[in-house]
């Protein structure tokens, strides 16, 4: 006697993914950087705006993707079905360190008399992710 197959799951619109090793589901069009804020993860990000469309310029948010041939910004990219991501790992730190030193290149380094000064982004993702270290010397 046959066995009856197990219904497919009717298409609700939303895809499964994993995060950082925790499921989830979607709805379809949703950015990875959208569905790992659902879980409370925070991926650094300057460029992106909710009322803007995705630009992926200033490489922050960059993620490793499983089965993607290098790393993906999480700004631009939408979910898809039993996609695994991995948001912080020794590539992508590498990255966003190579990002901000990069950022901080032909910044001025006067945080402590900046009016924005303890509340900069910049400043916060440099002390959160930067590389602690500066390759460039500081002209006195």
């Amino acid at each position: 006697m046959a066995q009856n197959p197990v219904p497919a799951q009717p298409d609700d619109g939303r895809v499964a993914l994993t995060i950082d090793g925790r499921e989830l589901r979607v709805p379809k069009g949703t950015l990875v950087l959208d569905a790992a804020a659902e879980l409370g993860i925070h991926i650094p990000i300057y460029c992106a705006h909710p009322k803007m469309e995705p630009v992926a310029v200033c490489r922050m948010c960059l993620v490793h993707i499983e089965k993607f041939p290098k790393p993906q910004p999480a700004c631009a990219t939408y979910v898809g079905d039993g996609m695994a991501v991995t948001t912080n790992n020794a590539e992508v730190t590498k990255l966003r360190e190579g990002m901000l030193e990069f950022l901080l290149v032909n910044h001025p380094l006067d945080c402590p008399v900046c009016d924005r000064g303890g509340e900069c982004d910049l400043q916060d993702f440099t002390f959160r992710y930067g590389p602690g270290i500066s390759r460039f010397p500081i002209a006195e």
